[in-house]
């Protein structure tokens, strides 16, 4: 497990989207110490070892985020252990990516992975956060175009199309949706359509905001108060 030490008596599990590493949570402002799987590591394949973590540290319920991708692995995490997260945030949801979108993405890495890749960051990010986008690439996005091979790309996008937001046996009353209204990755109208199947449920949308709300303090405190 990747852990980072904040002192403090709250426990979140974060699940990253696509094309990004658990360390983008390291620097926002949440009153959490913060868990990860790593990143070769599925959480199904990592379950063992959270639990061992947890044991030792005694620690009986944690709180859950799930961004982008990372929504879909959420809730069959929370399916198989229904009473380990007492808390649930699913940020940047989408229902599915339409398949056109995904063969397009696809089509794309095989002509430029790097040049894609640079231009999905960027568009991960409103305009109203140019100022975040330049802290996010001298820190962040170097790195992650350095690190990441195309078939490693490749096998994420065919994860990607194959995944559907299912929230049998998710306990809604935990779940907290937060989606940013300039969100382009996954435009926050497929979100409103699809979620009055779902009845009353917790619905945050974020004035301003891409597909990073996260990165926003306001959004950090709604979490911390959730």
């Amino acid at each position: 497990m990747r852990y980072l030490d904040r002192r403090s008596r709250r426990y979140l599990l974060v699940i990253p989207g696509f094309g990004f590493g658990a360390e983008i949570f390291d620097d926002i402002p949440l009153d959490h110490n913060v868990l990860s799987f790593p990143d070769d590591v599925s959480p199904s394949e990592g379950m063992a070892d959270l639990e061992k973590f947890l044991r030792e540290k005694r620690v009986e319920t944690i709180s859950l985020l799930g961004w982008s991708k990372g929504v879909y692995a959420a809730c069959g995490l929370v399916r198989a252990k229904p009473f380990l997260c007492d808390k649930i945030f699913l940020i940047g949801a989408r229902p599915f990516y339409p398949p056109e979108d995904i063969e397009r993405f696809r089509e794309n890495l095989s002509r430029n992975a790097r040049g894609t890749m640079i231009d999905f960051y960027k568009r991960c990010l409103s305009p109203e956060e140019n100022g975040v986008y330049r802290e996010f690439y001298q820190k962040y996005l170097r790195g992650y175009i350095a690190r990441t091979a195309p078939g490693t790309l490749m096998a994420g996008i065919d994860e990607l199309s194959r995944s559907r937001l299912d929230m049998t046996g998710v306990p809604l009353k935990r779940v907290a949706f937060i989606h940013g209204l300039e969100d382009k990755v996954a435009p926050i109208g497929d979100m409103e359509r699809w979620k009055p199947d779902l009845g009353p449920v917790y619905f945050i949308a974020v004035d301003g905001a891409g597909h990073m709300p996260f990165l926003r303090e306001d959004v950090c405190e709604i979490i911390s108060r959730f």
